[in-house]
């Protein structure tokens, strides 16, 4: 994980300089709670791929992304130890708040209303 993590630094590094890109390395949950309601113009999921985890992480980052932006996260259809933890978790999250993901392969996507 350190030379993950390493590797996107140094992949985002013109644009950490800017401003542009903020790298936090901690579960997603608790870097949620560093960032301002509406900051962010897309958010990627990619953690714990279990059902609750998935939940939570959609309900902690669908607030801070802005009206137009992009929530999204991978492994969408695909059964792996977690079952259908991902799909289970998108799926009622779209039917909770009225929306629909967009699956490109194994991606999921919801566009934020503007």
């Amino acid at each position: 994980m350190d030379r993950m993590h390493a590797d996107v630094v140094k992949r985002f590094s013109k644009q950490i300089e800017r401003g542009q890109v903020v790298v936090l390395r901690e579960l997603a949950g608790e870097a949620a709670r560093h960032l301002d309601d509406e900051m962010l113009d897309w958010a990627y999921i990619d953690g714990d791929h279990t059902y609750e985890a998935v939940q939570a992480d959609l309900e902690a980052y669908w607030p801070l992304v802005k009206p137009g932006g992009i929530l999204a996260g991978d492994d969408y259809n695909f059964l792996g130890w977690w079952k259908d933890g991902v799909t289970k978790a998108v799926d009622e999250f779209a039917e909770i708040n009225g929306l629909k993901p967009t699956i490109t392969g194994n991606q999921f996507l919801f566009e934020k209303p503007a």
